[in-house]
């Protein structure tokens, strides 16, 4: 997982270039653009998932479609989602001995996570971005 810079990029390219290479992960572009193509199929299939876009990621559904929230959303907040799911759904992080690592990087991501939901054109600090980098790749 690389961080980027605090750029705000077109999502839409940073989508194309997730699918053109995908890695294990979350990607929360990715899944809501998923869930939303989903949703003419009938609201029965898309309440679950979108339930997980909450858990996973701490923002909601309905946050990210009736604002169209993620549009202004700088790469490194991004980031900050795309991470705490990690910590939460890869089998690496459930293990005992990276529980610590663990609860630090969802404090430091719902830290940040907490000030977008109060500014969605929060800059994530370069120093947070590094400091997350490195808990995650200990």
């Amino acid at each position: 997982m690389a961080f980027s810079s605090n750029k705000r990029l077109d999502h839409a390219g940073l989508l194309a270039q997730a699918q053109e290479h995908p890695t294990p992960g979350a990607n929360i572009l990715a899944d809501i653009k998923a869930i939303a193509e989903k949703s003419p199929e009938g609201r029965k299939k898309t309440r679950p998932s979108s339930h997980g876009v909450r858990e996973h990621y701490s923002v909601s559904w309905d946050k990210c479609q009736t604002q169209n929230s993620l549009s202004t959303v700088e790469a490194a907040m991004i980031d900050i989602f795309n991470t705490r799911a990690n910590v939460r759904t890869l089998p690496k992080w459930s293990r005992p001995r990276y529980l610590a690592q663990r609860r630090s990087i969802e404090n430091i991501c719902d830290y940040w996570i907490g000030r977008w939901h109060r500014d969605p054109l929060i800059s994530v600090l370069p120093d947070s971005s590094r400091q997350l980098w490195v808990l995650y790749n200990l």
